[in-house]
């Protein structure tokens, strides 16, 4: 395996010393998701997340829907259903490489049963497909006889989720209600910033943070009926 890999290498390196295979990578576009619809009548429970906002990278991409297996030169090639997002093109092809570890290339010279990310390729002219590990390298792959069943889709790598606003219901005491507002920042596994926030119903129904803005219908110490009137400001 690593034999033939280091083959491959140079044999793309020696295209594209003569110019014939320039890759060009793709640029994902910026999406912004807002939770819920404004002056939507929306009901939720103490520890819910009332409004959220996400901005997000997303990919144009399909879902490969069957399982792809190519025997090759004493090679098996498999690939399984996965999301796969467009990365670029080189030469004559348009790269599209999984969000999973899809991937499995056996026999010859390779004893490696892992899976890894797989890639698939489409010639410019949409007439031709390979299938091959993950990368603008299609070259490294296997021709296919028949076409993928893929359903295009736009695809967000969870790398991707760059920004998150939440707003919190955290119960009622007296007629002040109380709510959590947190931050993520990249790494979606912790909030970057919390903060705790107390209104008072007696001076208006309409309470506000951050260009954020509420109408509370109704409040208990369970319960929350509201309206979004506006959502958070833009970062």
């Amino acid at each position: 395996m690593n034999q033939l890999y280091f083959i491959v290498i140079l044999l793309i390196a020696s295209f594209e010393s003569f110019g014939q295979f320039k890759a060009e990578e793709s640029l994902p576009e910026m999406q912004i998701l807002n939770f819920p619809d404004i002056s939507k009548e929306t009901e939720n429970e103490i520890g819910s997340t009332l409004v959220y906002k996400i901005i997000r990278k997303v990919y144009n991409g399909f879902h490969l829907e069957n399982n792809l297996i190519k025997e090759s030169i004493g090679f098996t090639y498999k690939m399984t259903p996965s999301d796969f997002y467009f990365t670029g093109t080189i030469g004559k092809w348009y790269c599209y490489e999984s969000v999973d570890n899809n991937f499995q290339l056996t026999g010859g010279l390779s004893n490696s049963r892992n899976a890894v990310k797989g890639s698939i390729y489409i010639s410019t002219n949409g007439k031709k497909f390979r299938m091959g590990m993950g990368g603008l390298i299609p070259f490294n792959g296997v021709n296919l006889t028949y076409k993928p069943k893929l359903t295009p889709k736009k695809v967000t790598l969870i790398e991707d989720l760059s920004f998150k606003q939440e707003f919190i219901y955290n119960g009622k005491v007296g007629n002040s209600i109380k709510f959590i507002y947190r931050e993520f920042s990249d790494d979606f596994a912790r909030p970057s910033f919390t903060q705790e926030v107390q209104y008072d119903l007696n001076e208006s129904s309409v309470i506000g943070f951050k260009g954020l803005k509420i109408e509370v219908l109704s409040a208990t110490n369970t319960l929350i009926k509201y309206k979004v009137i506006s959502y958070f400001s833009d970062k």
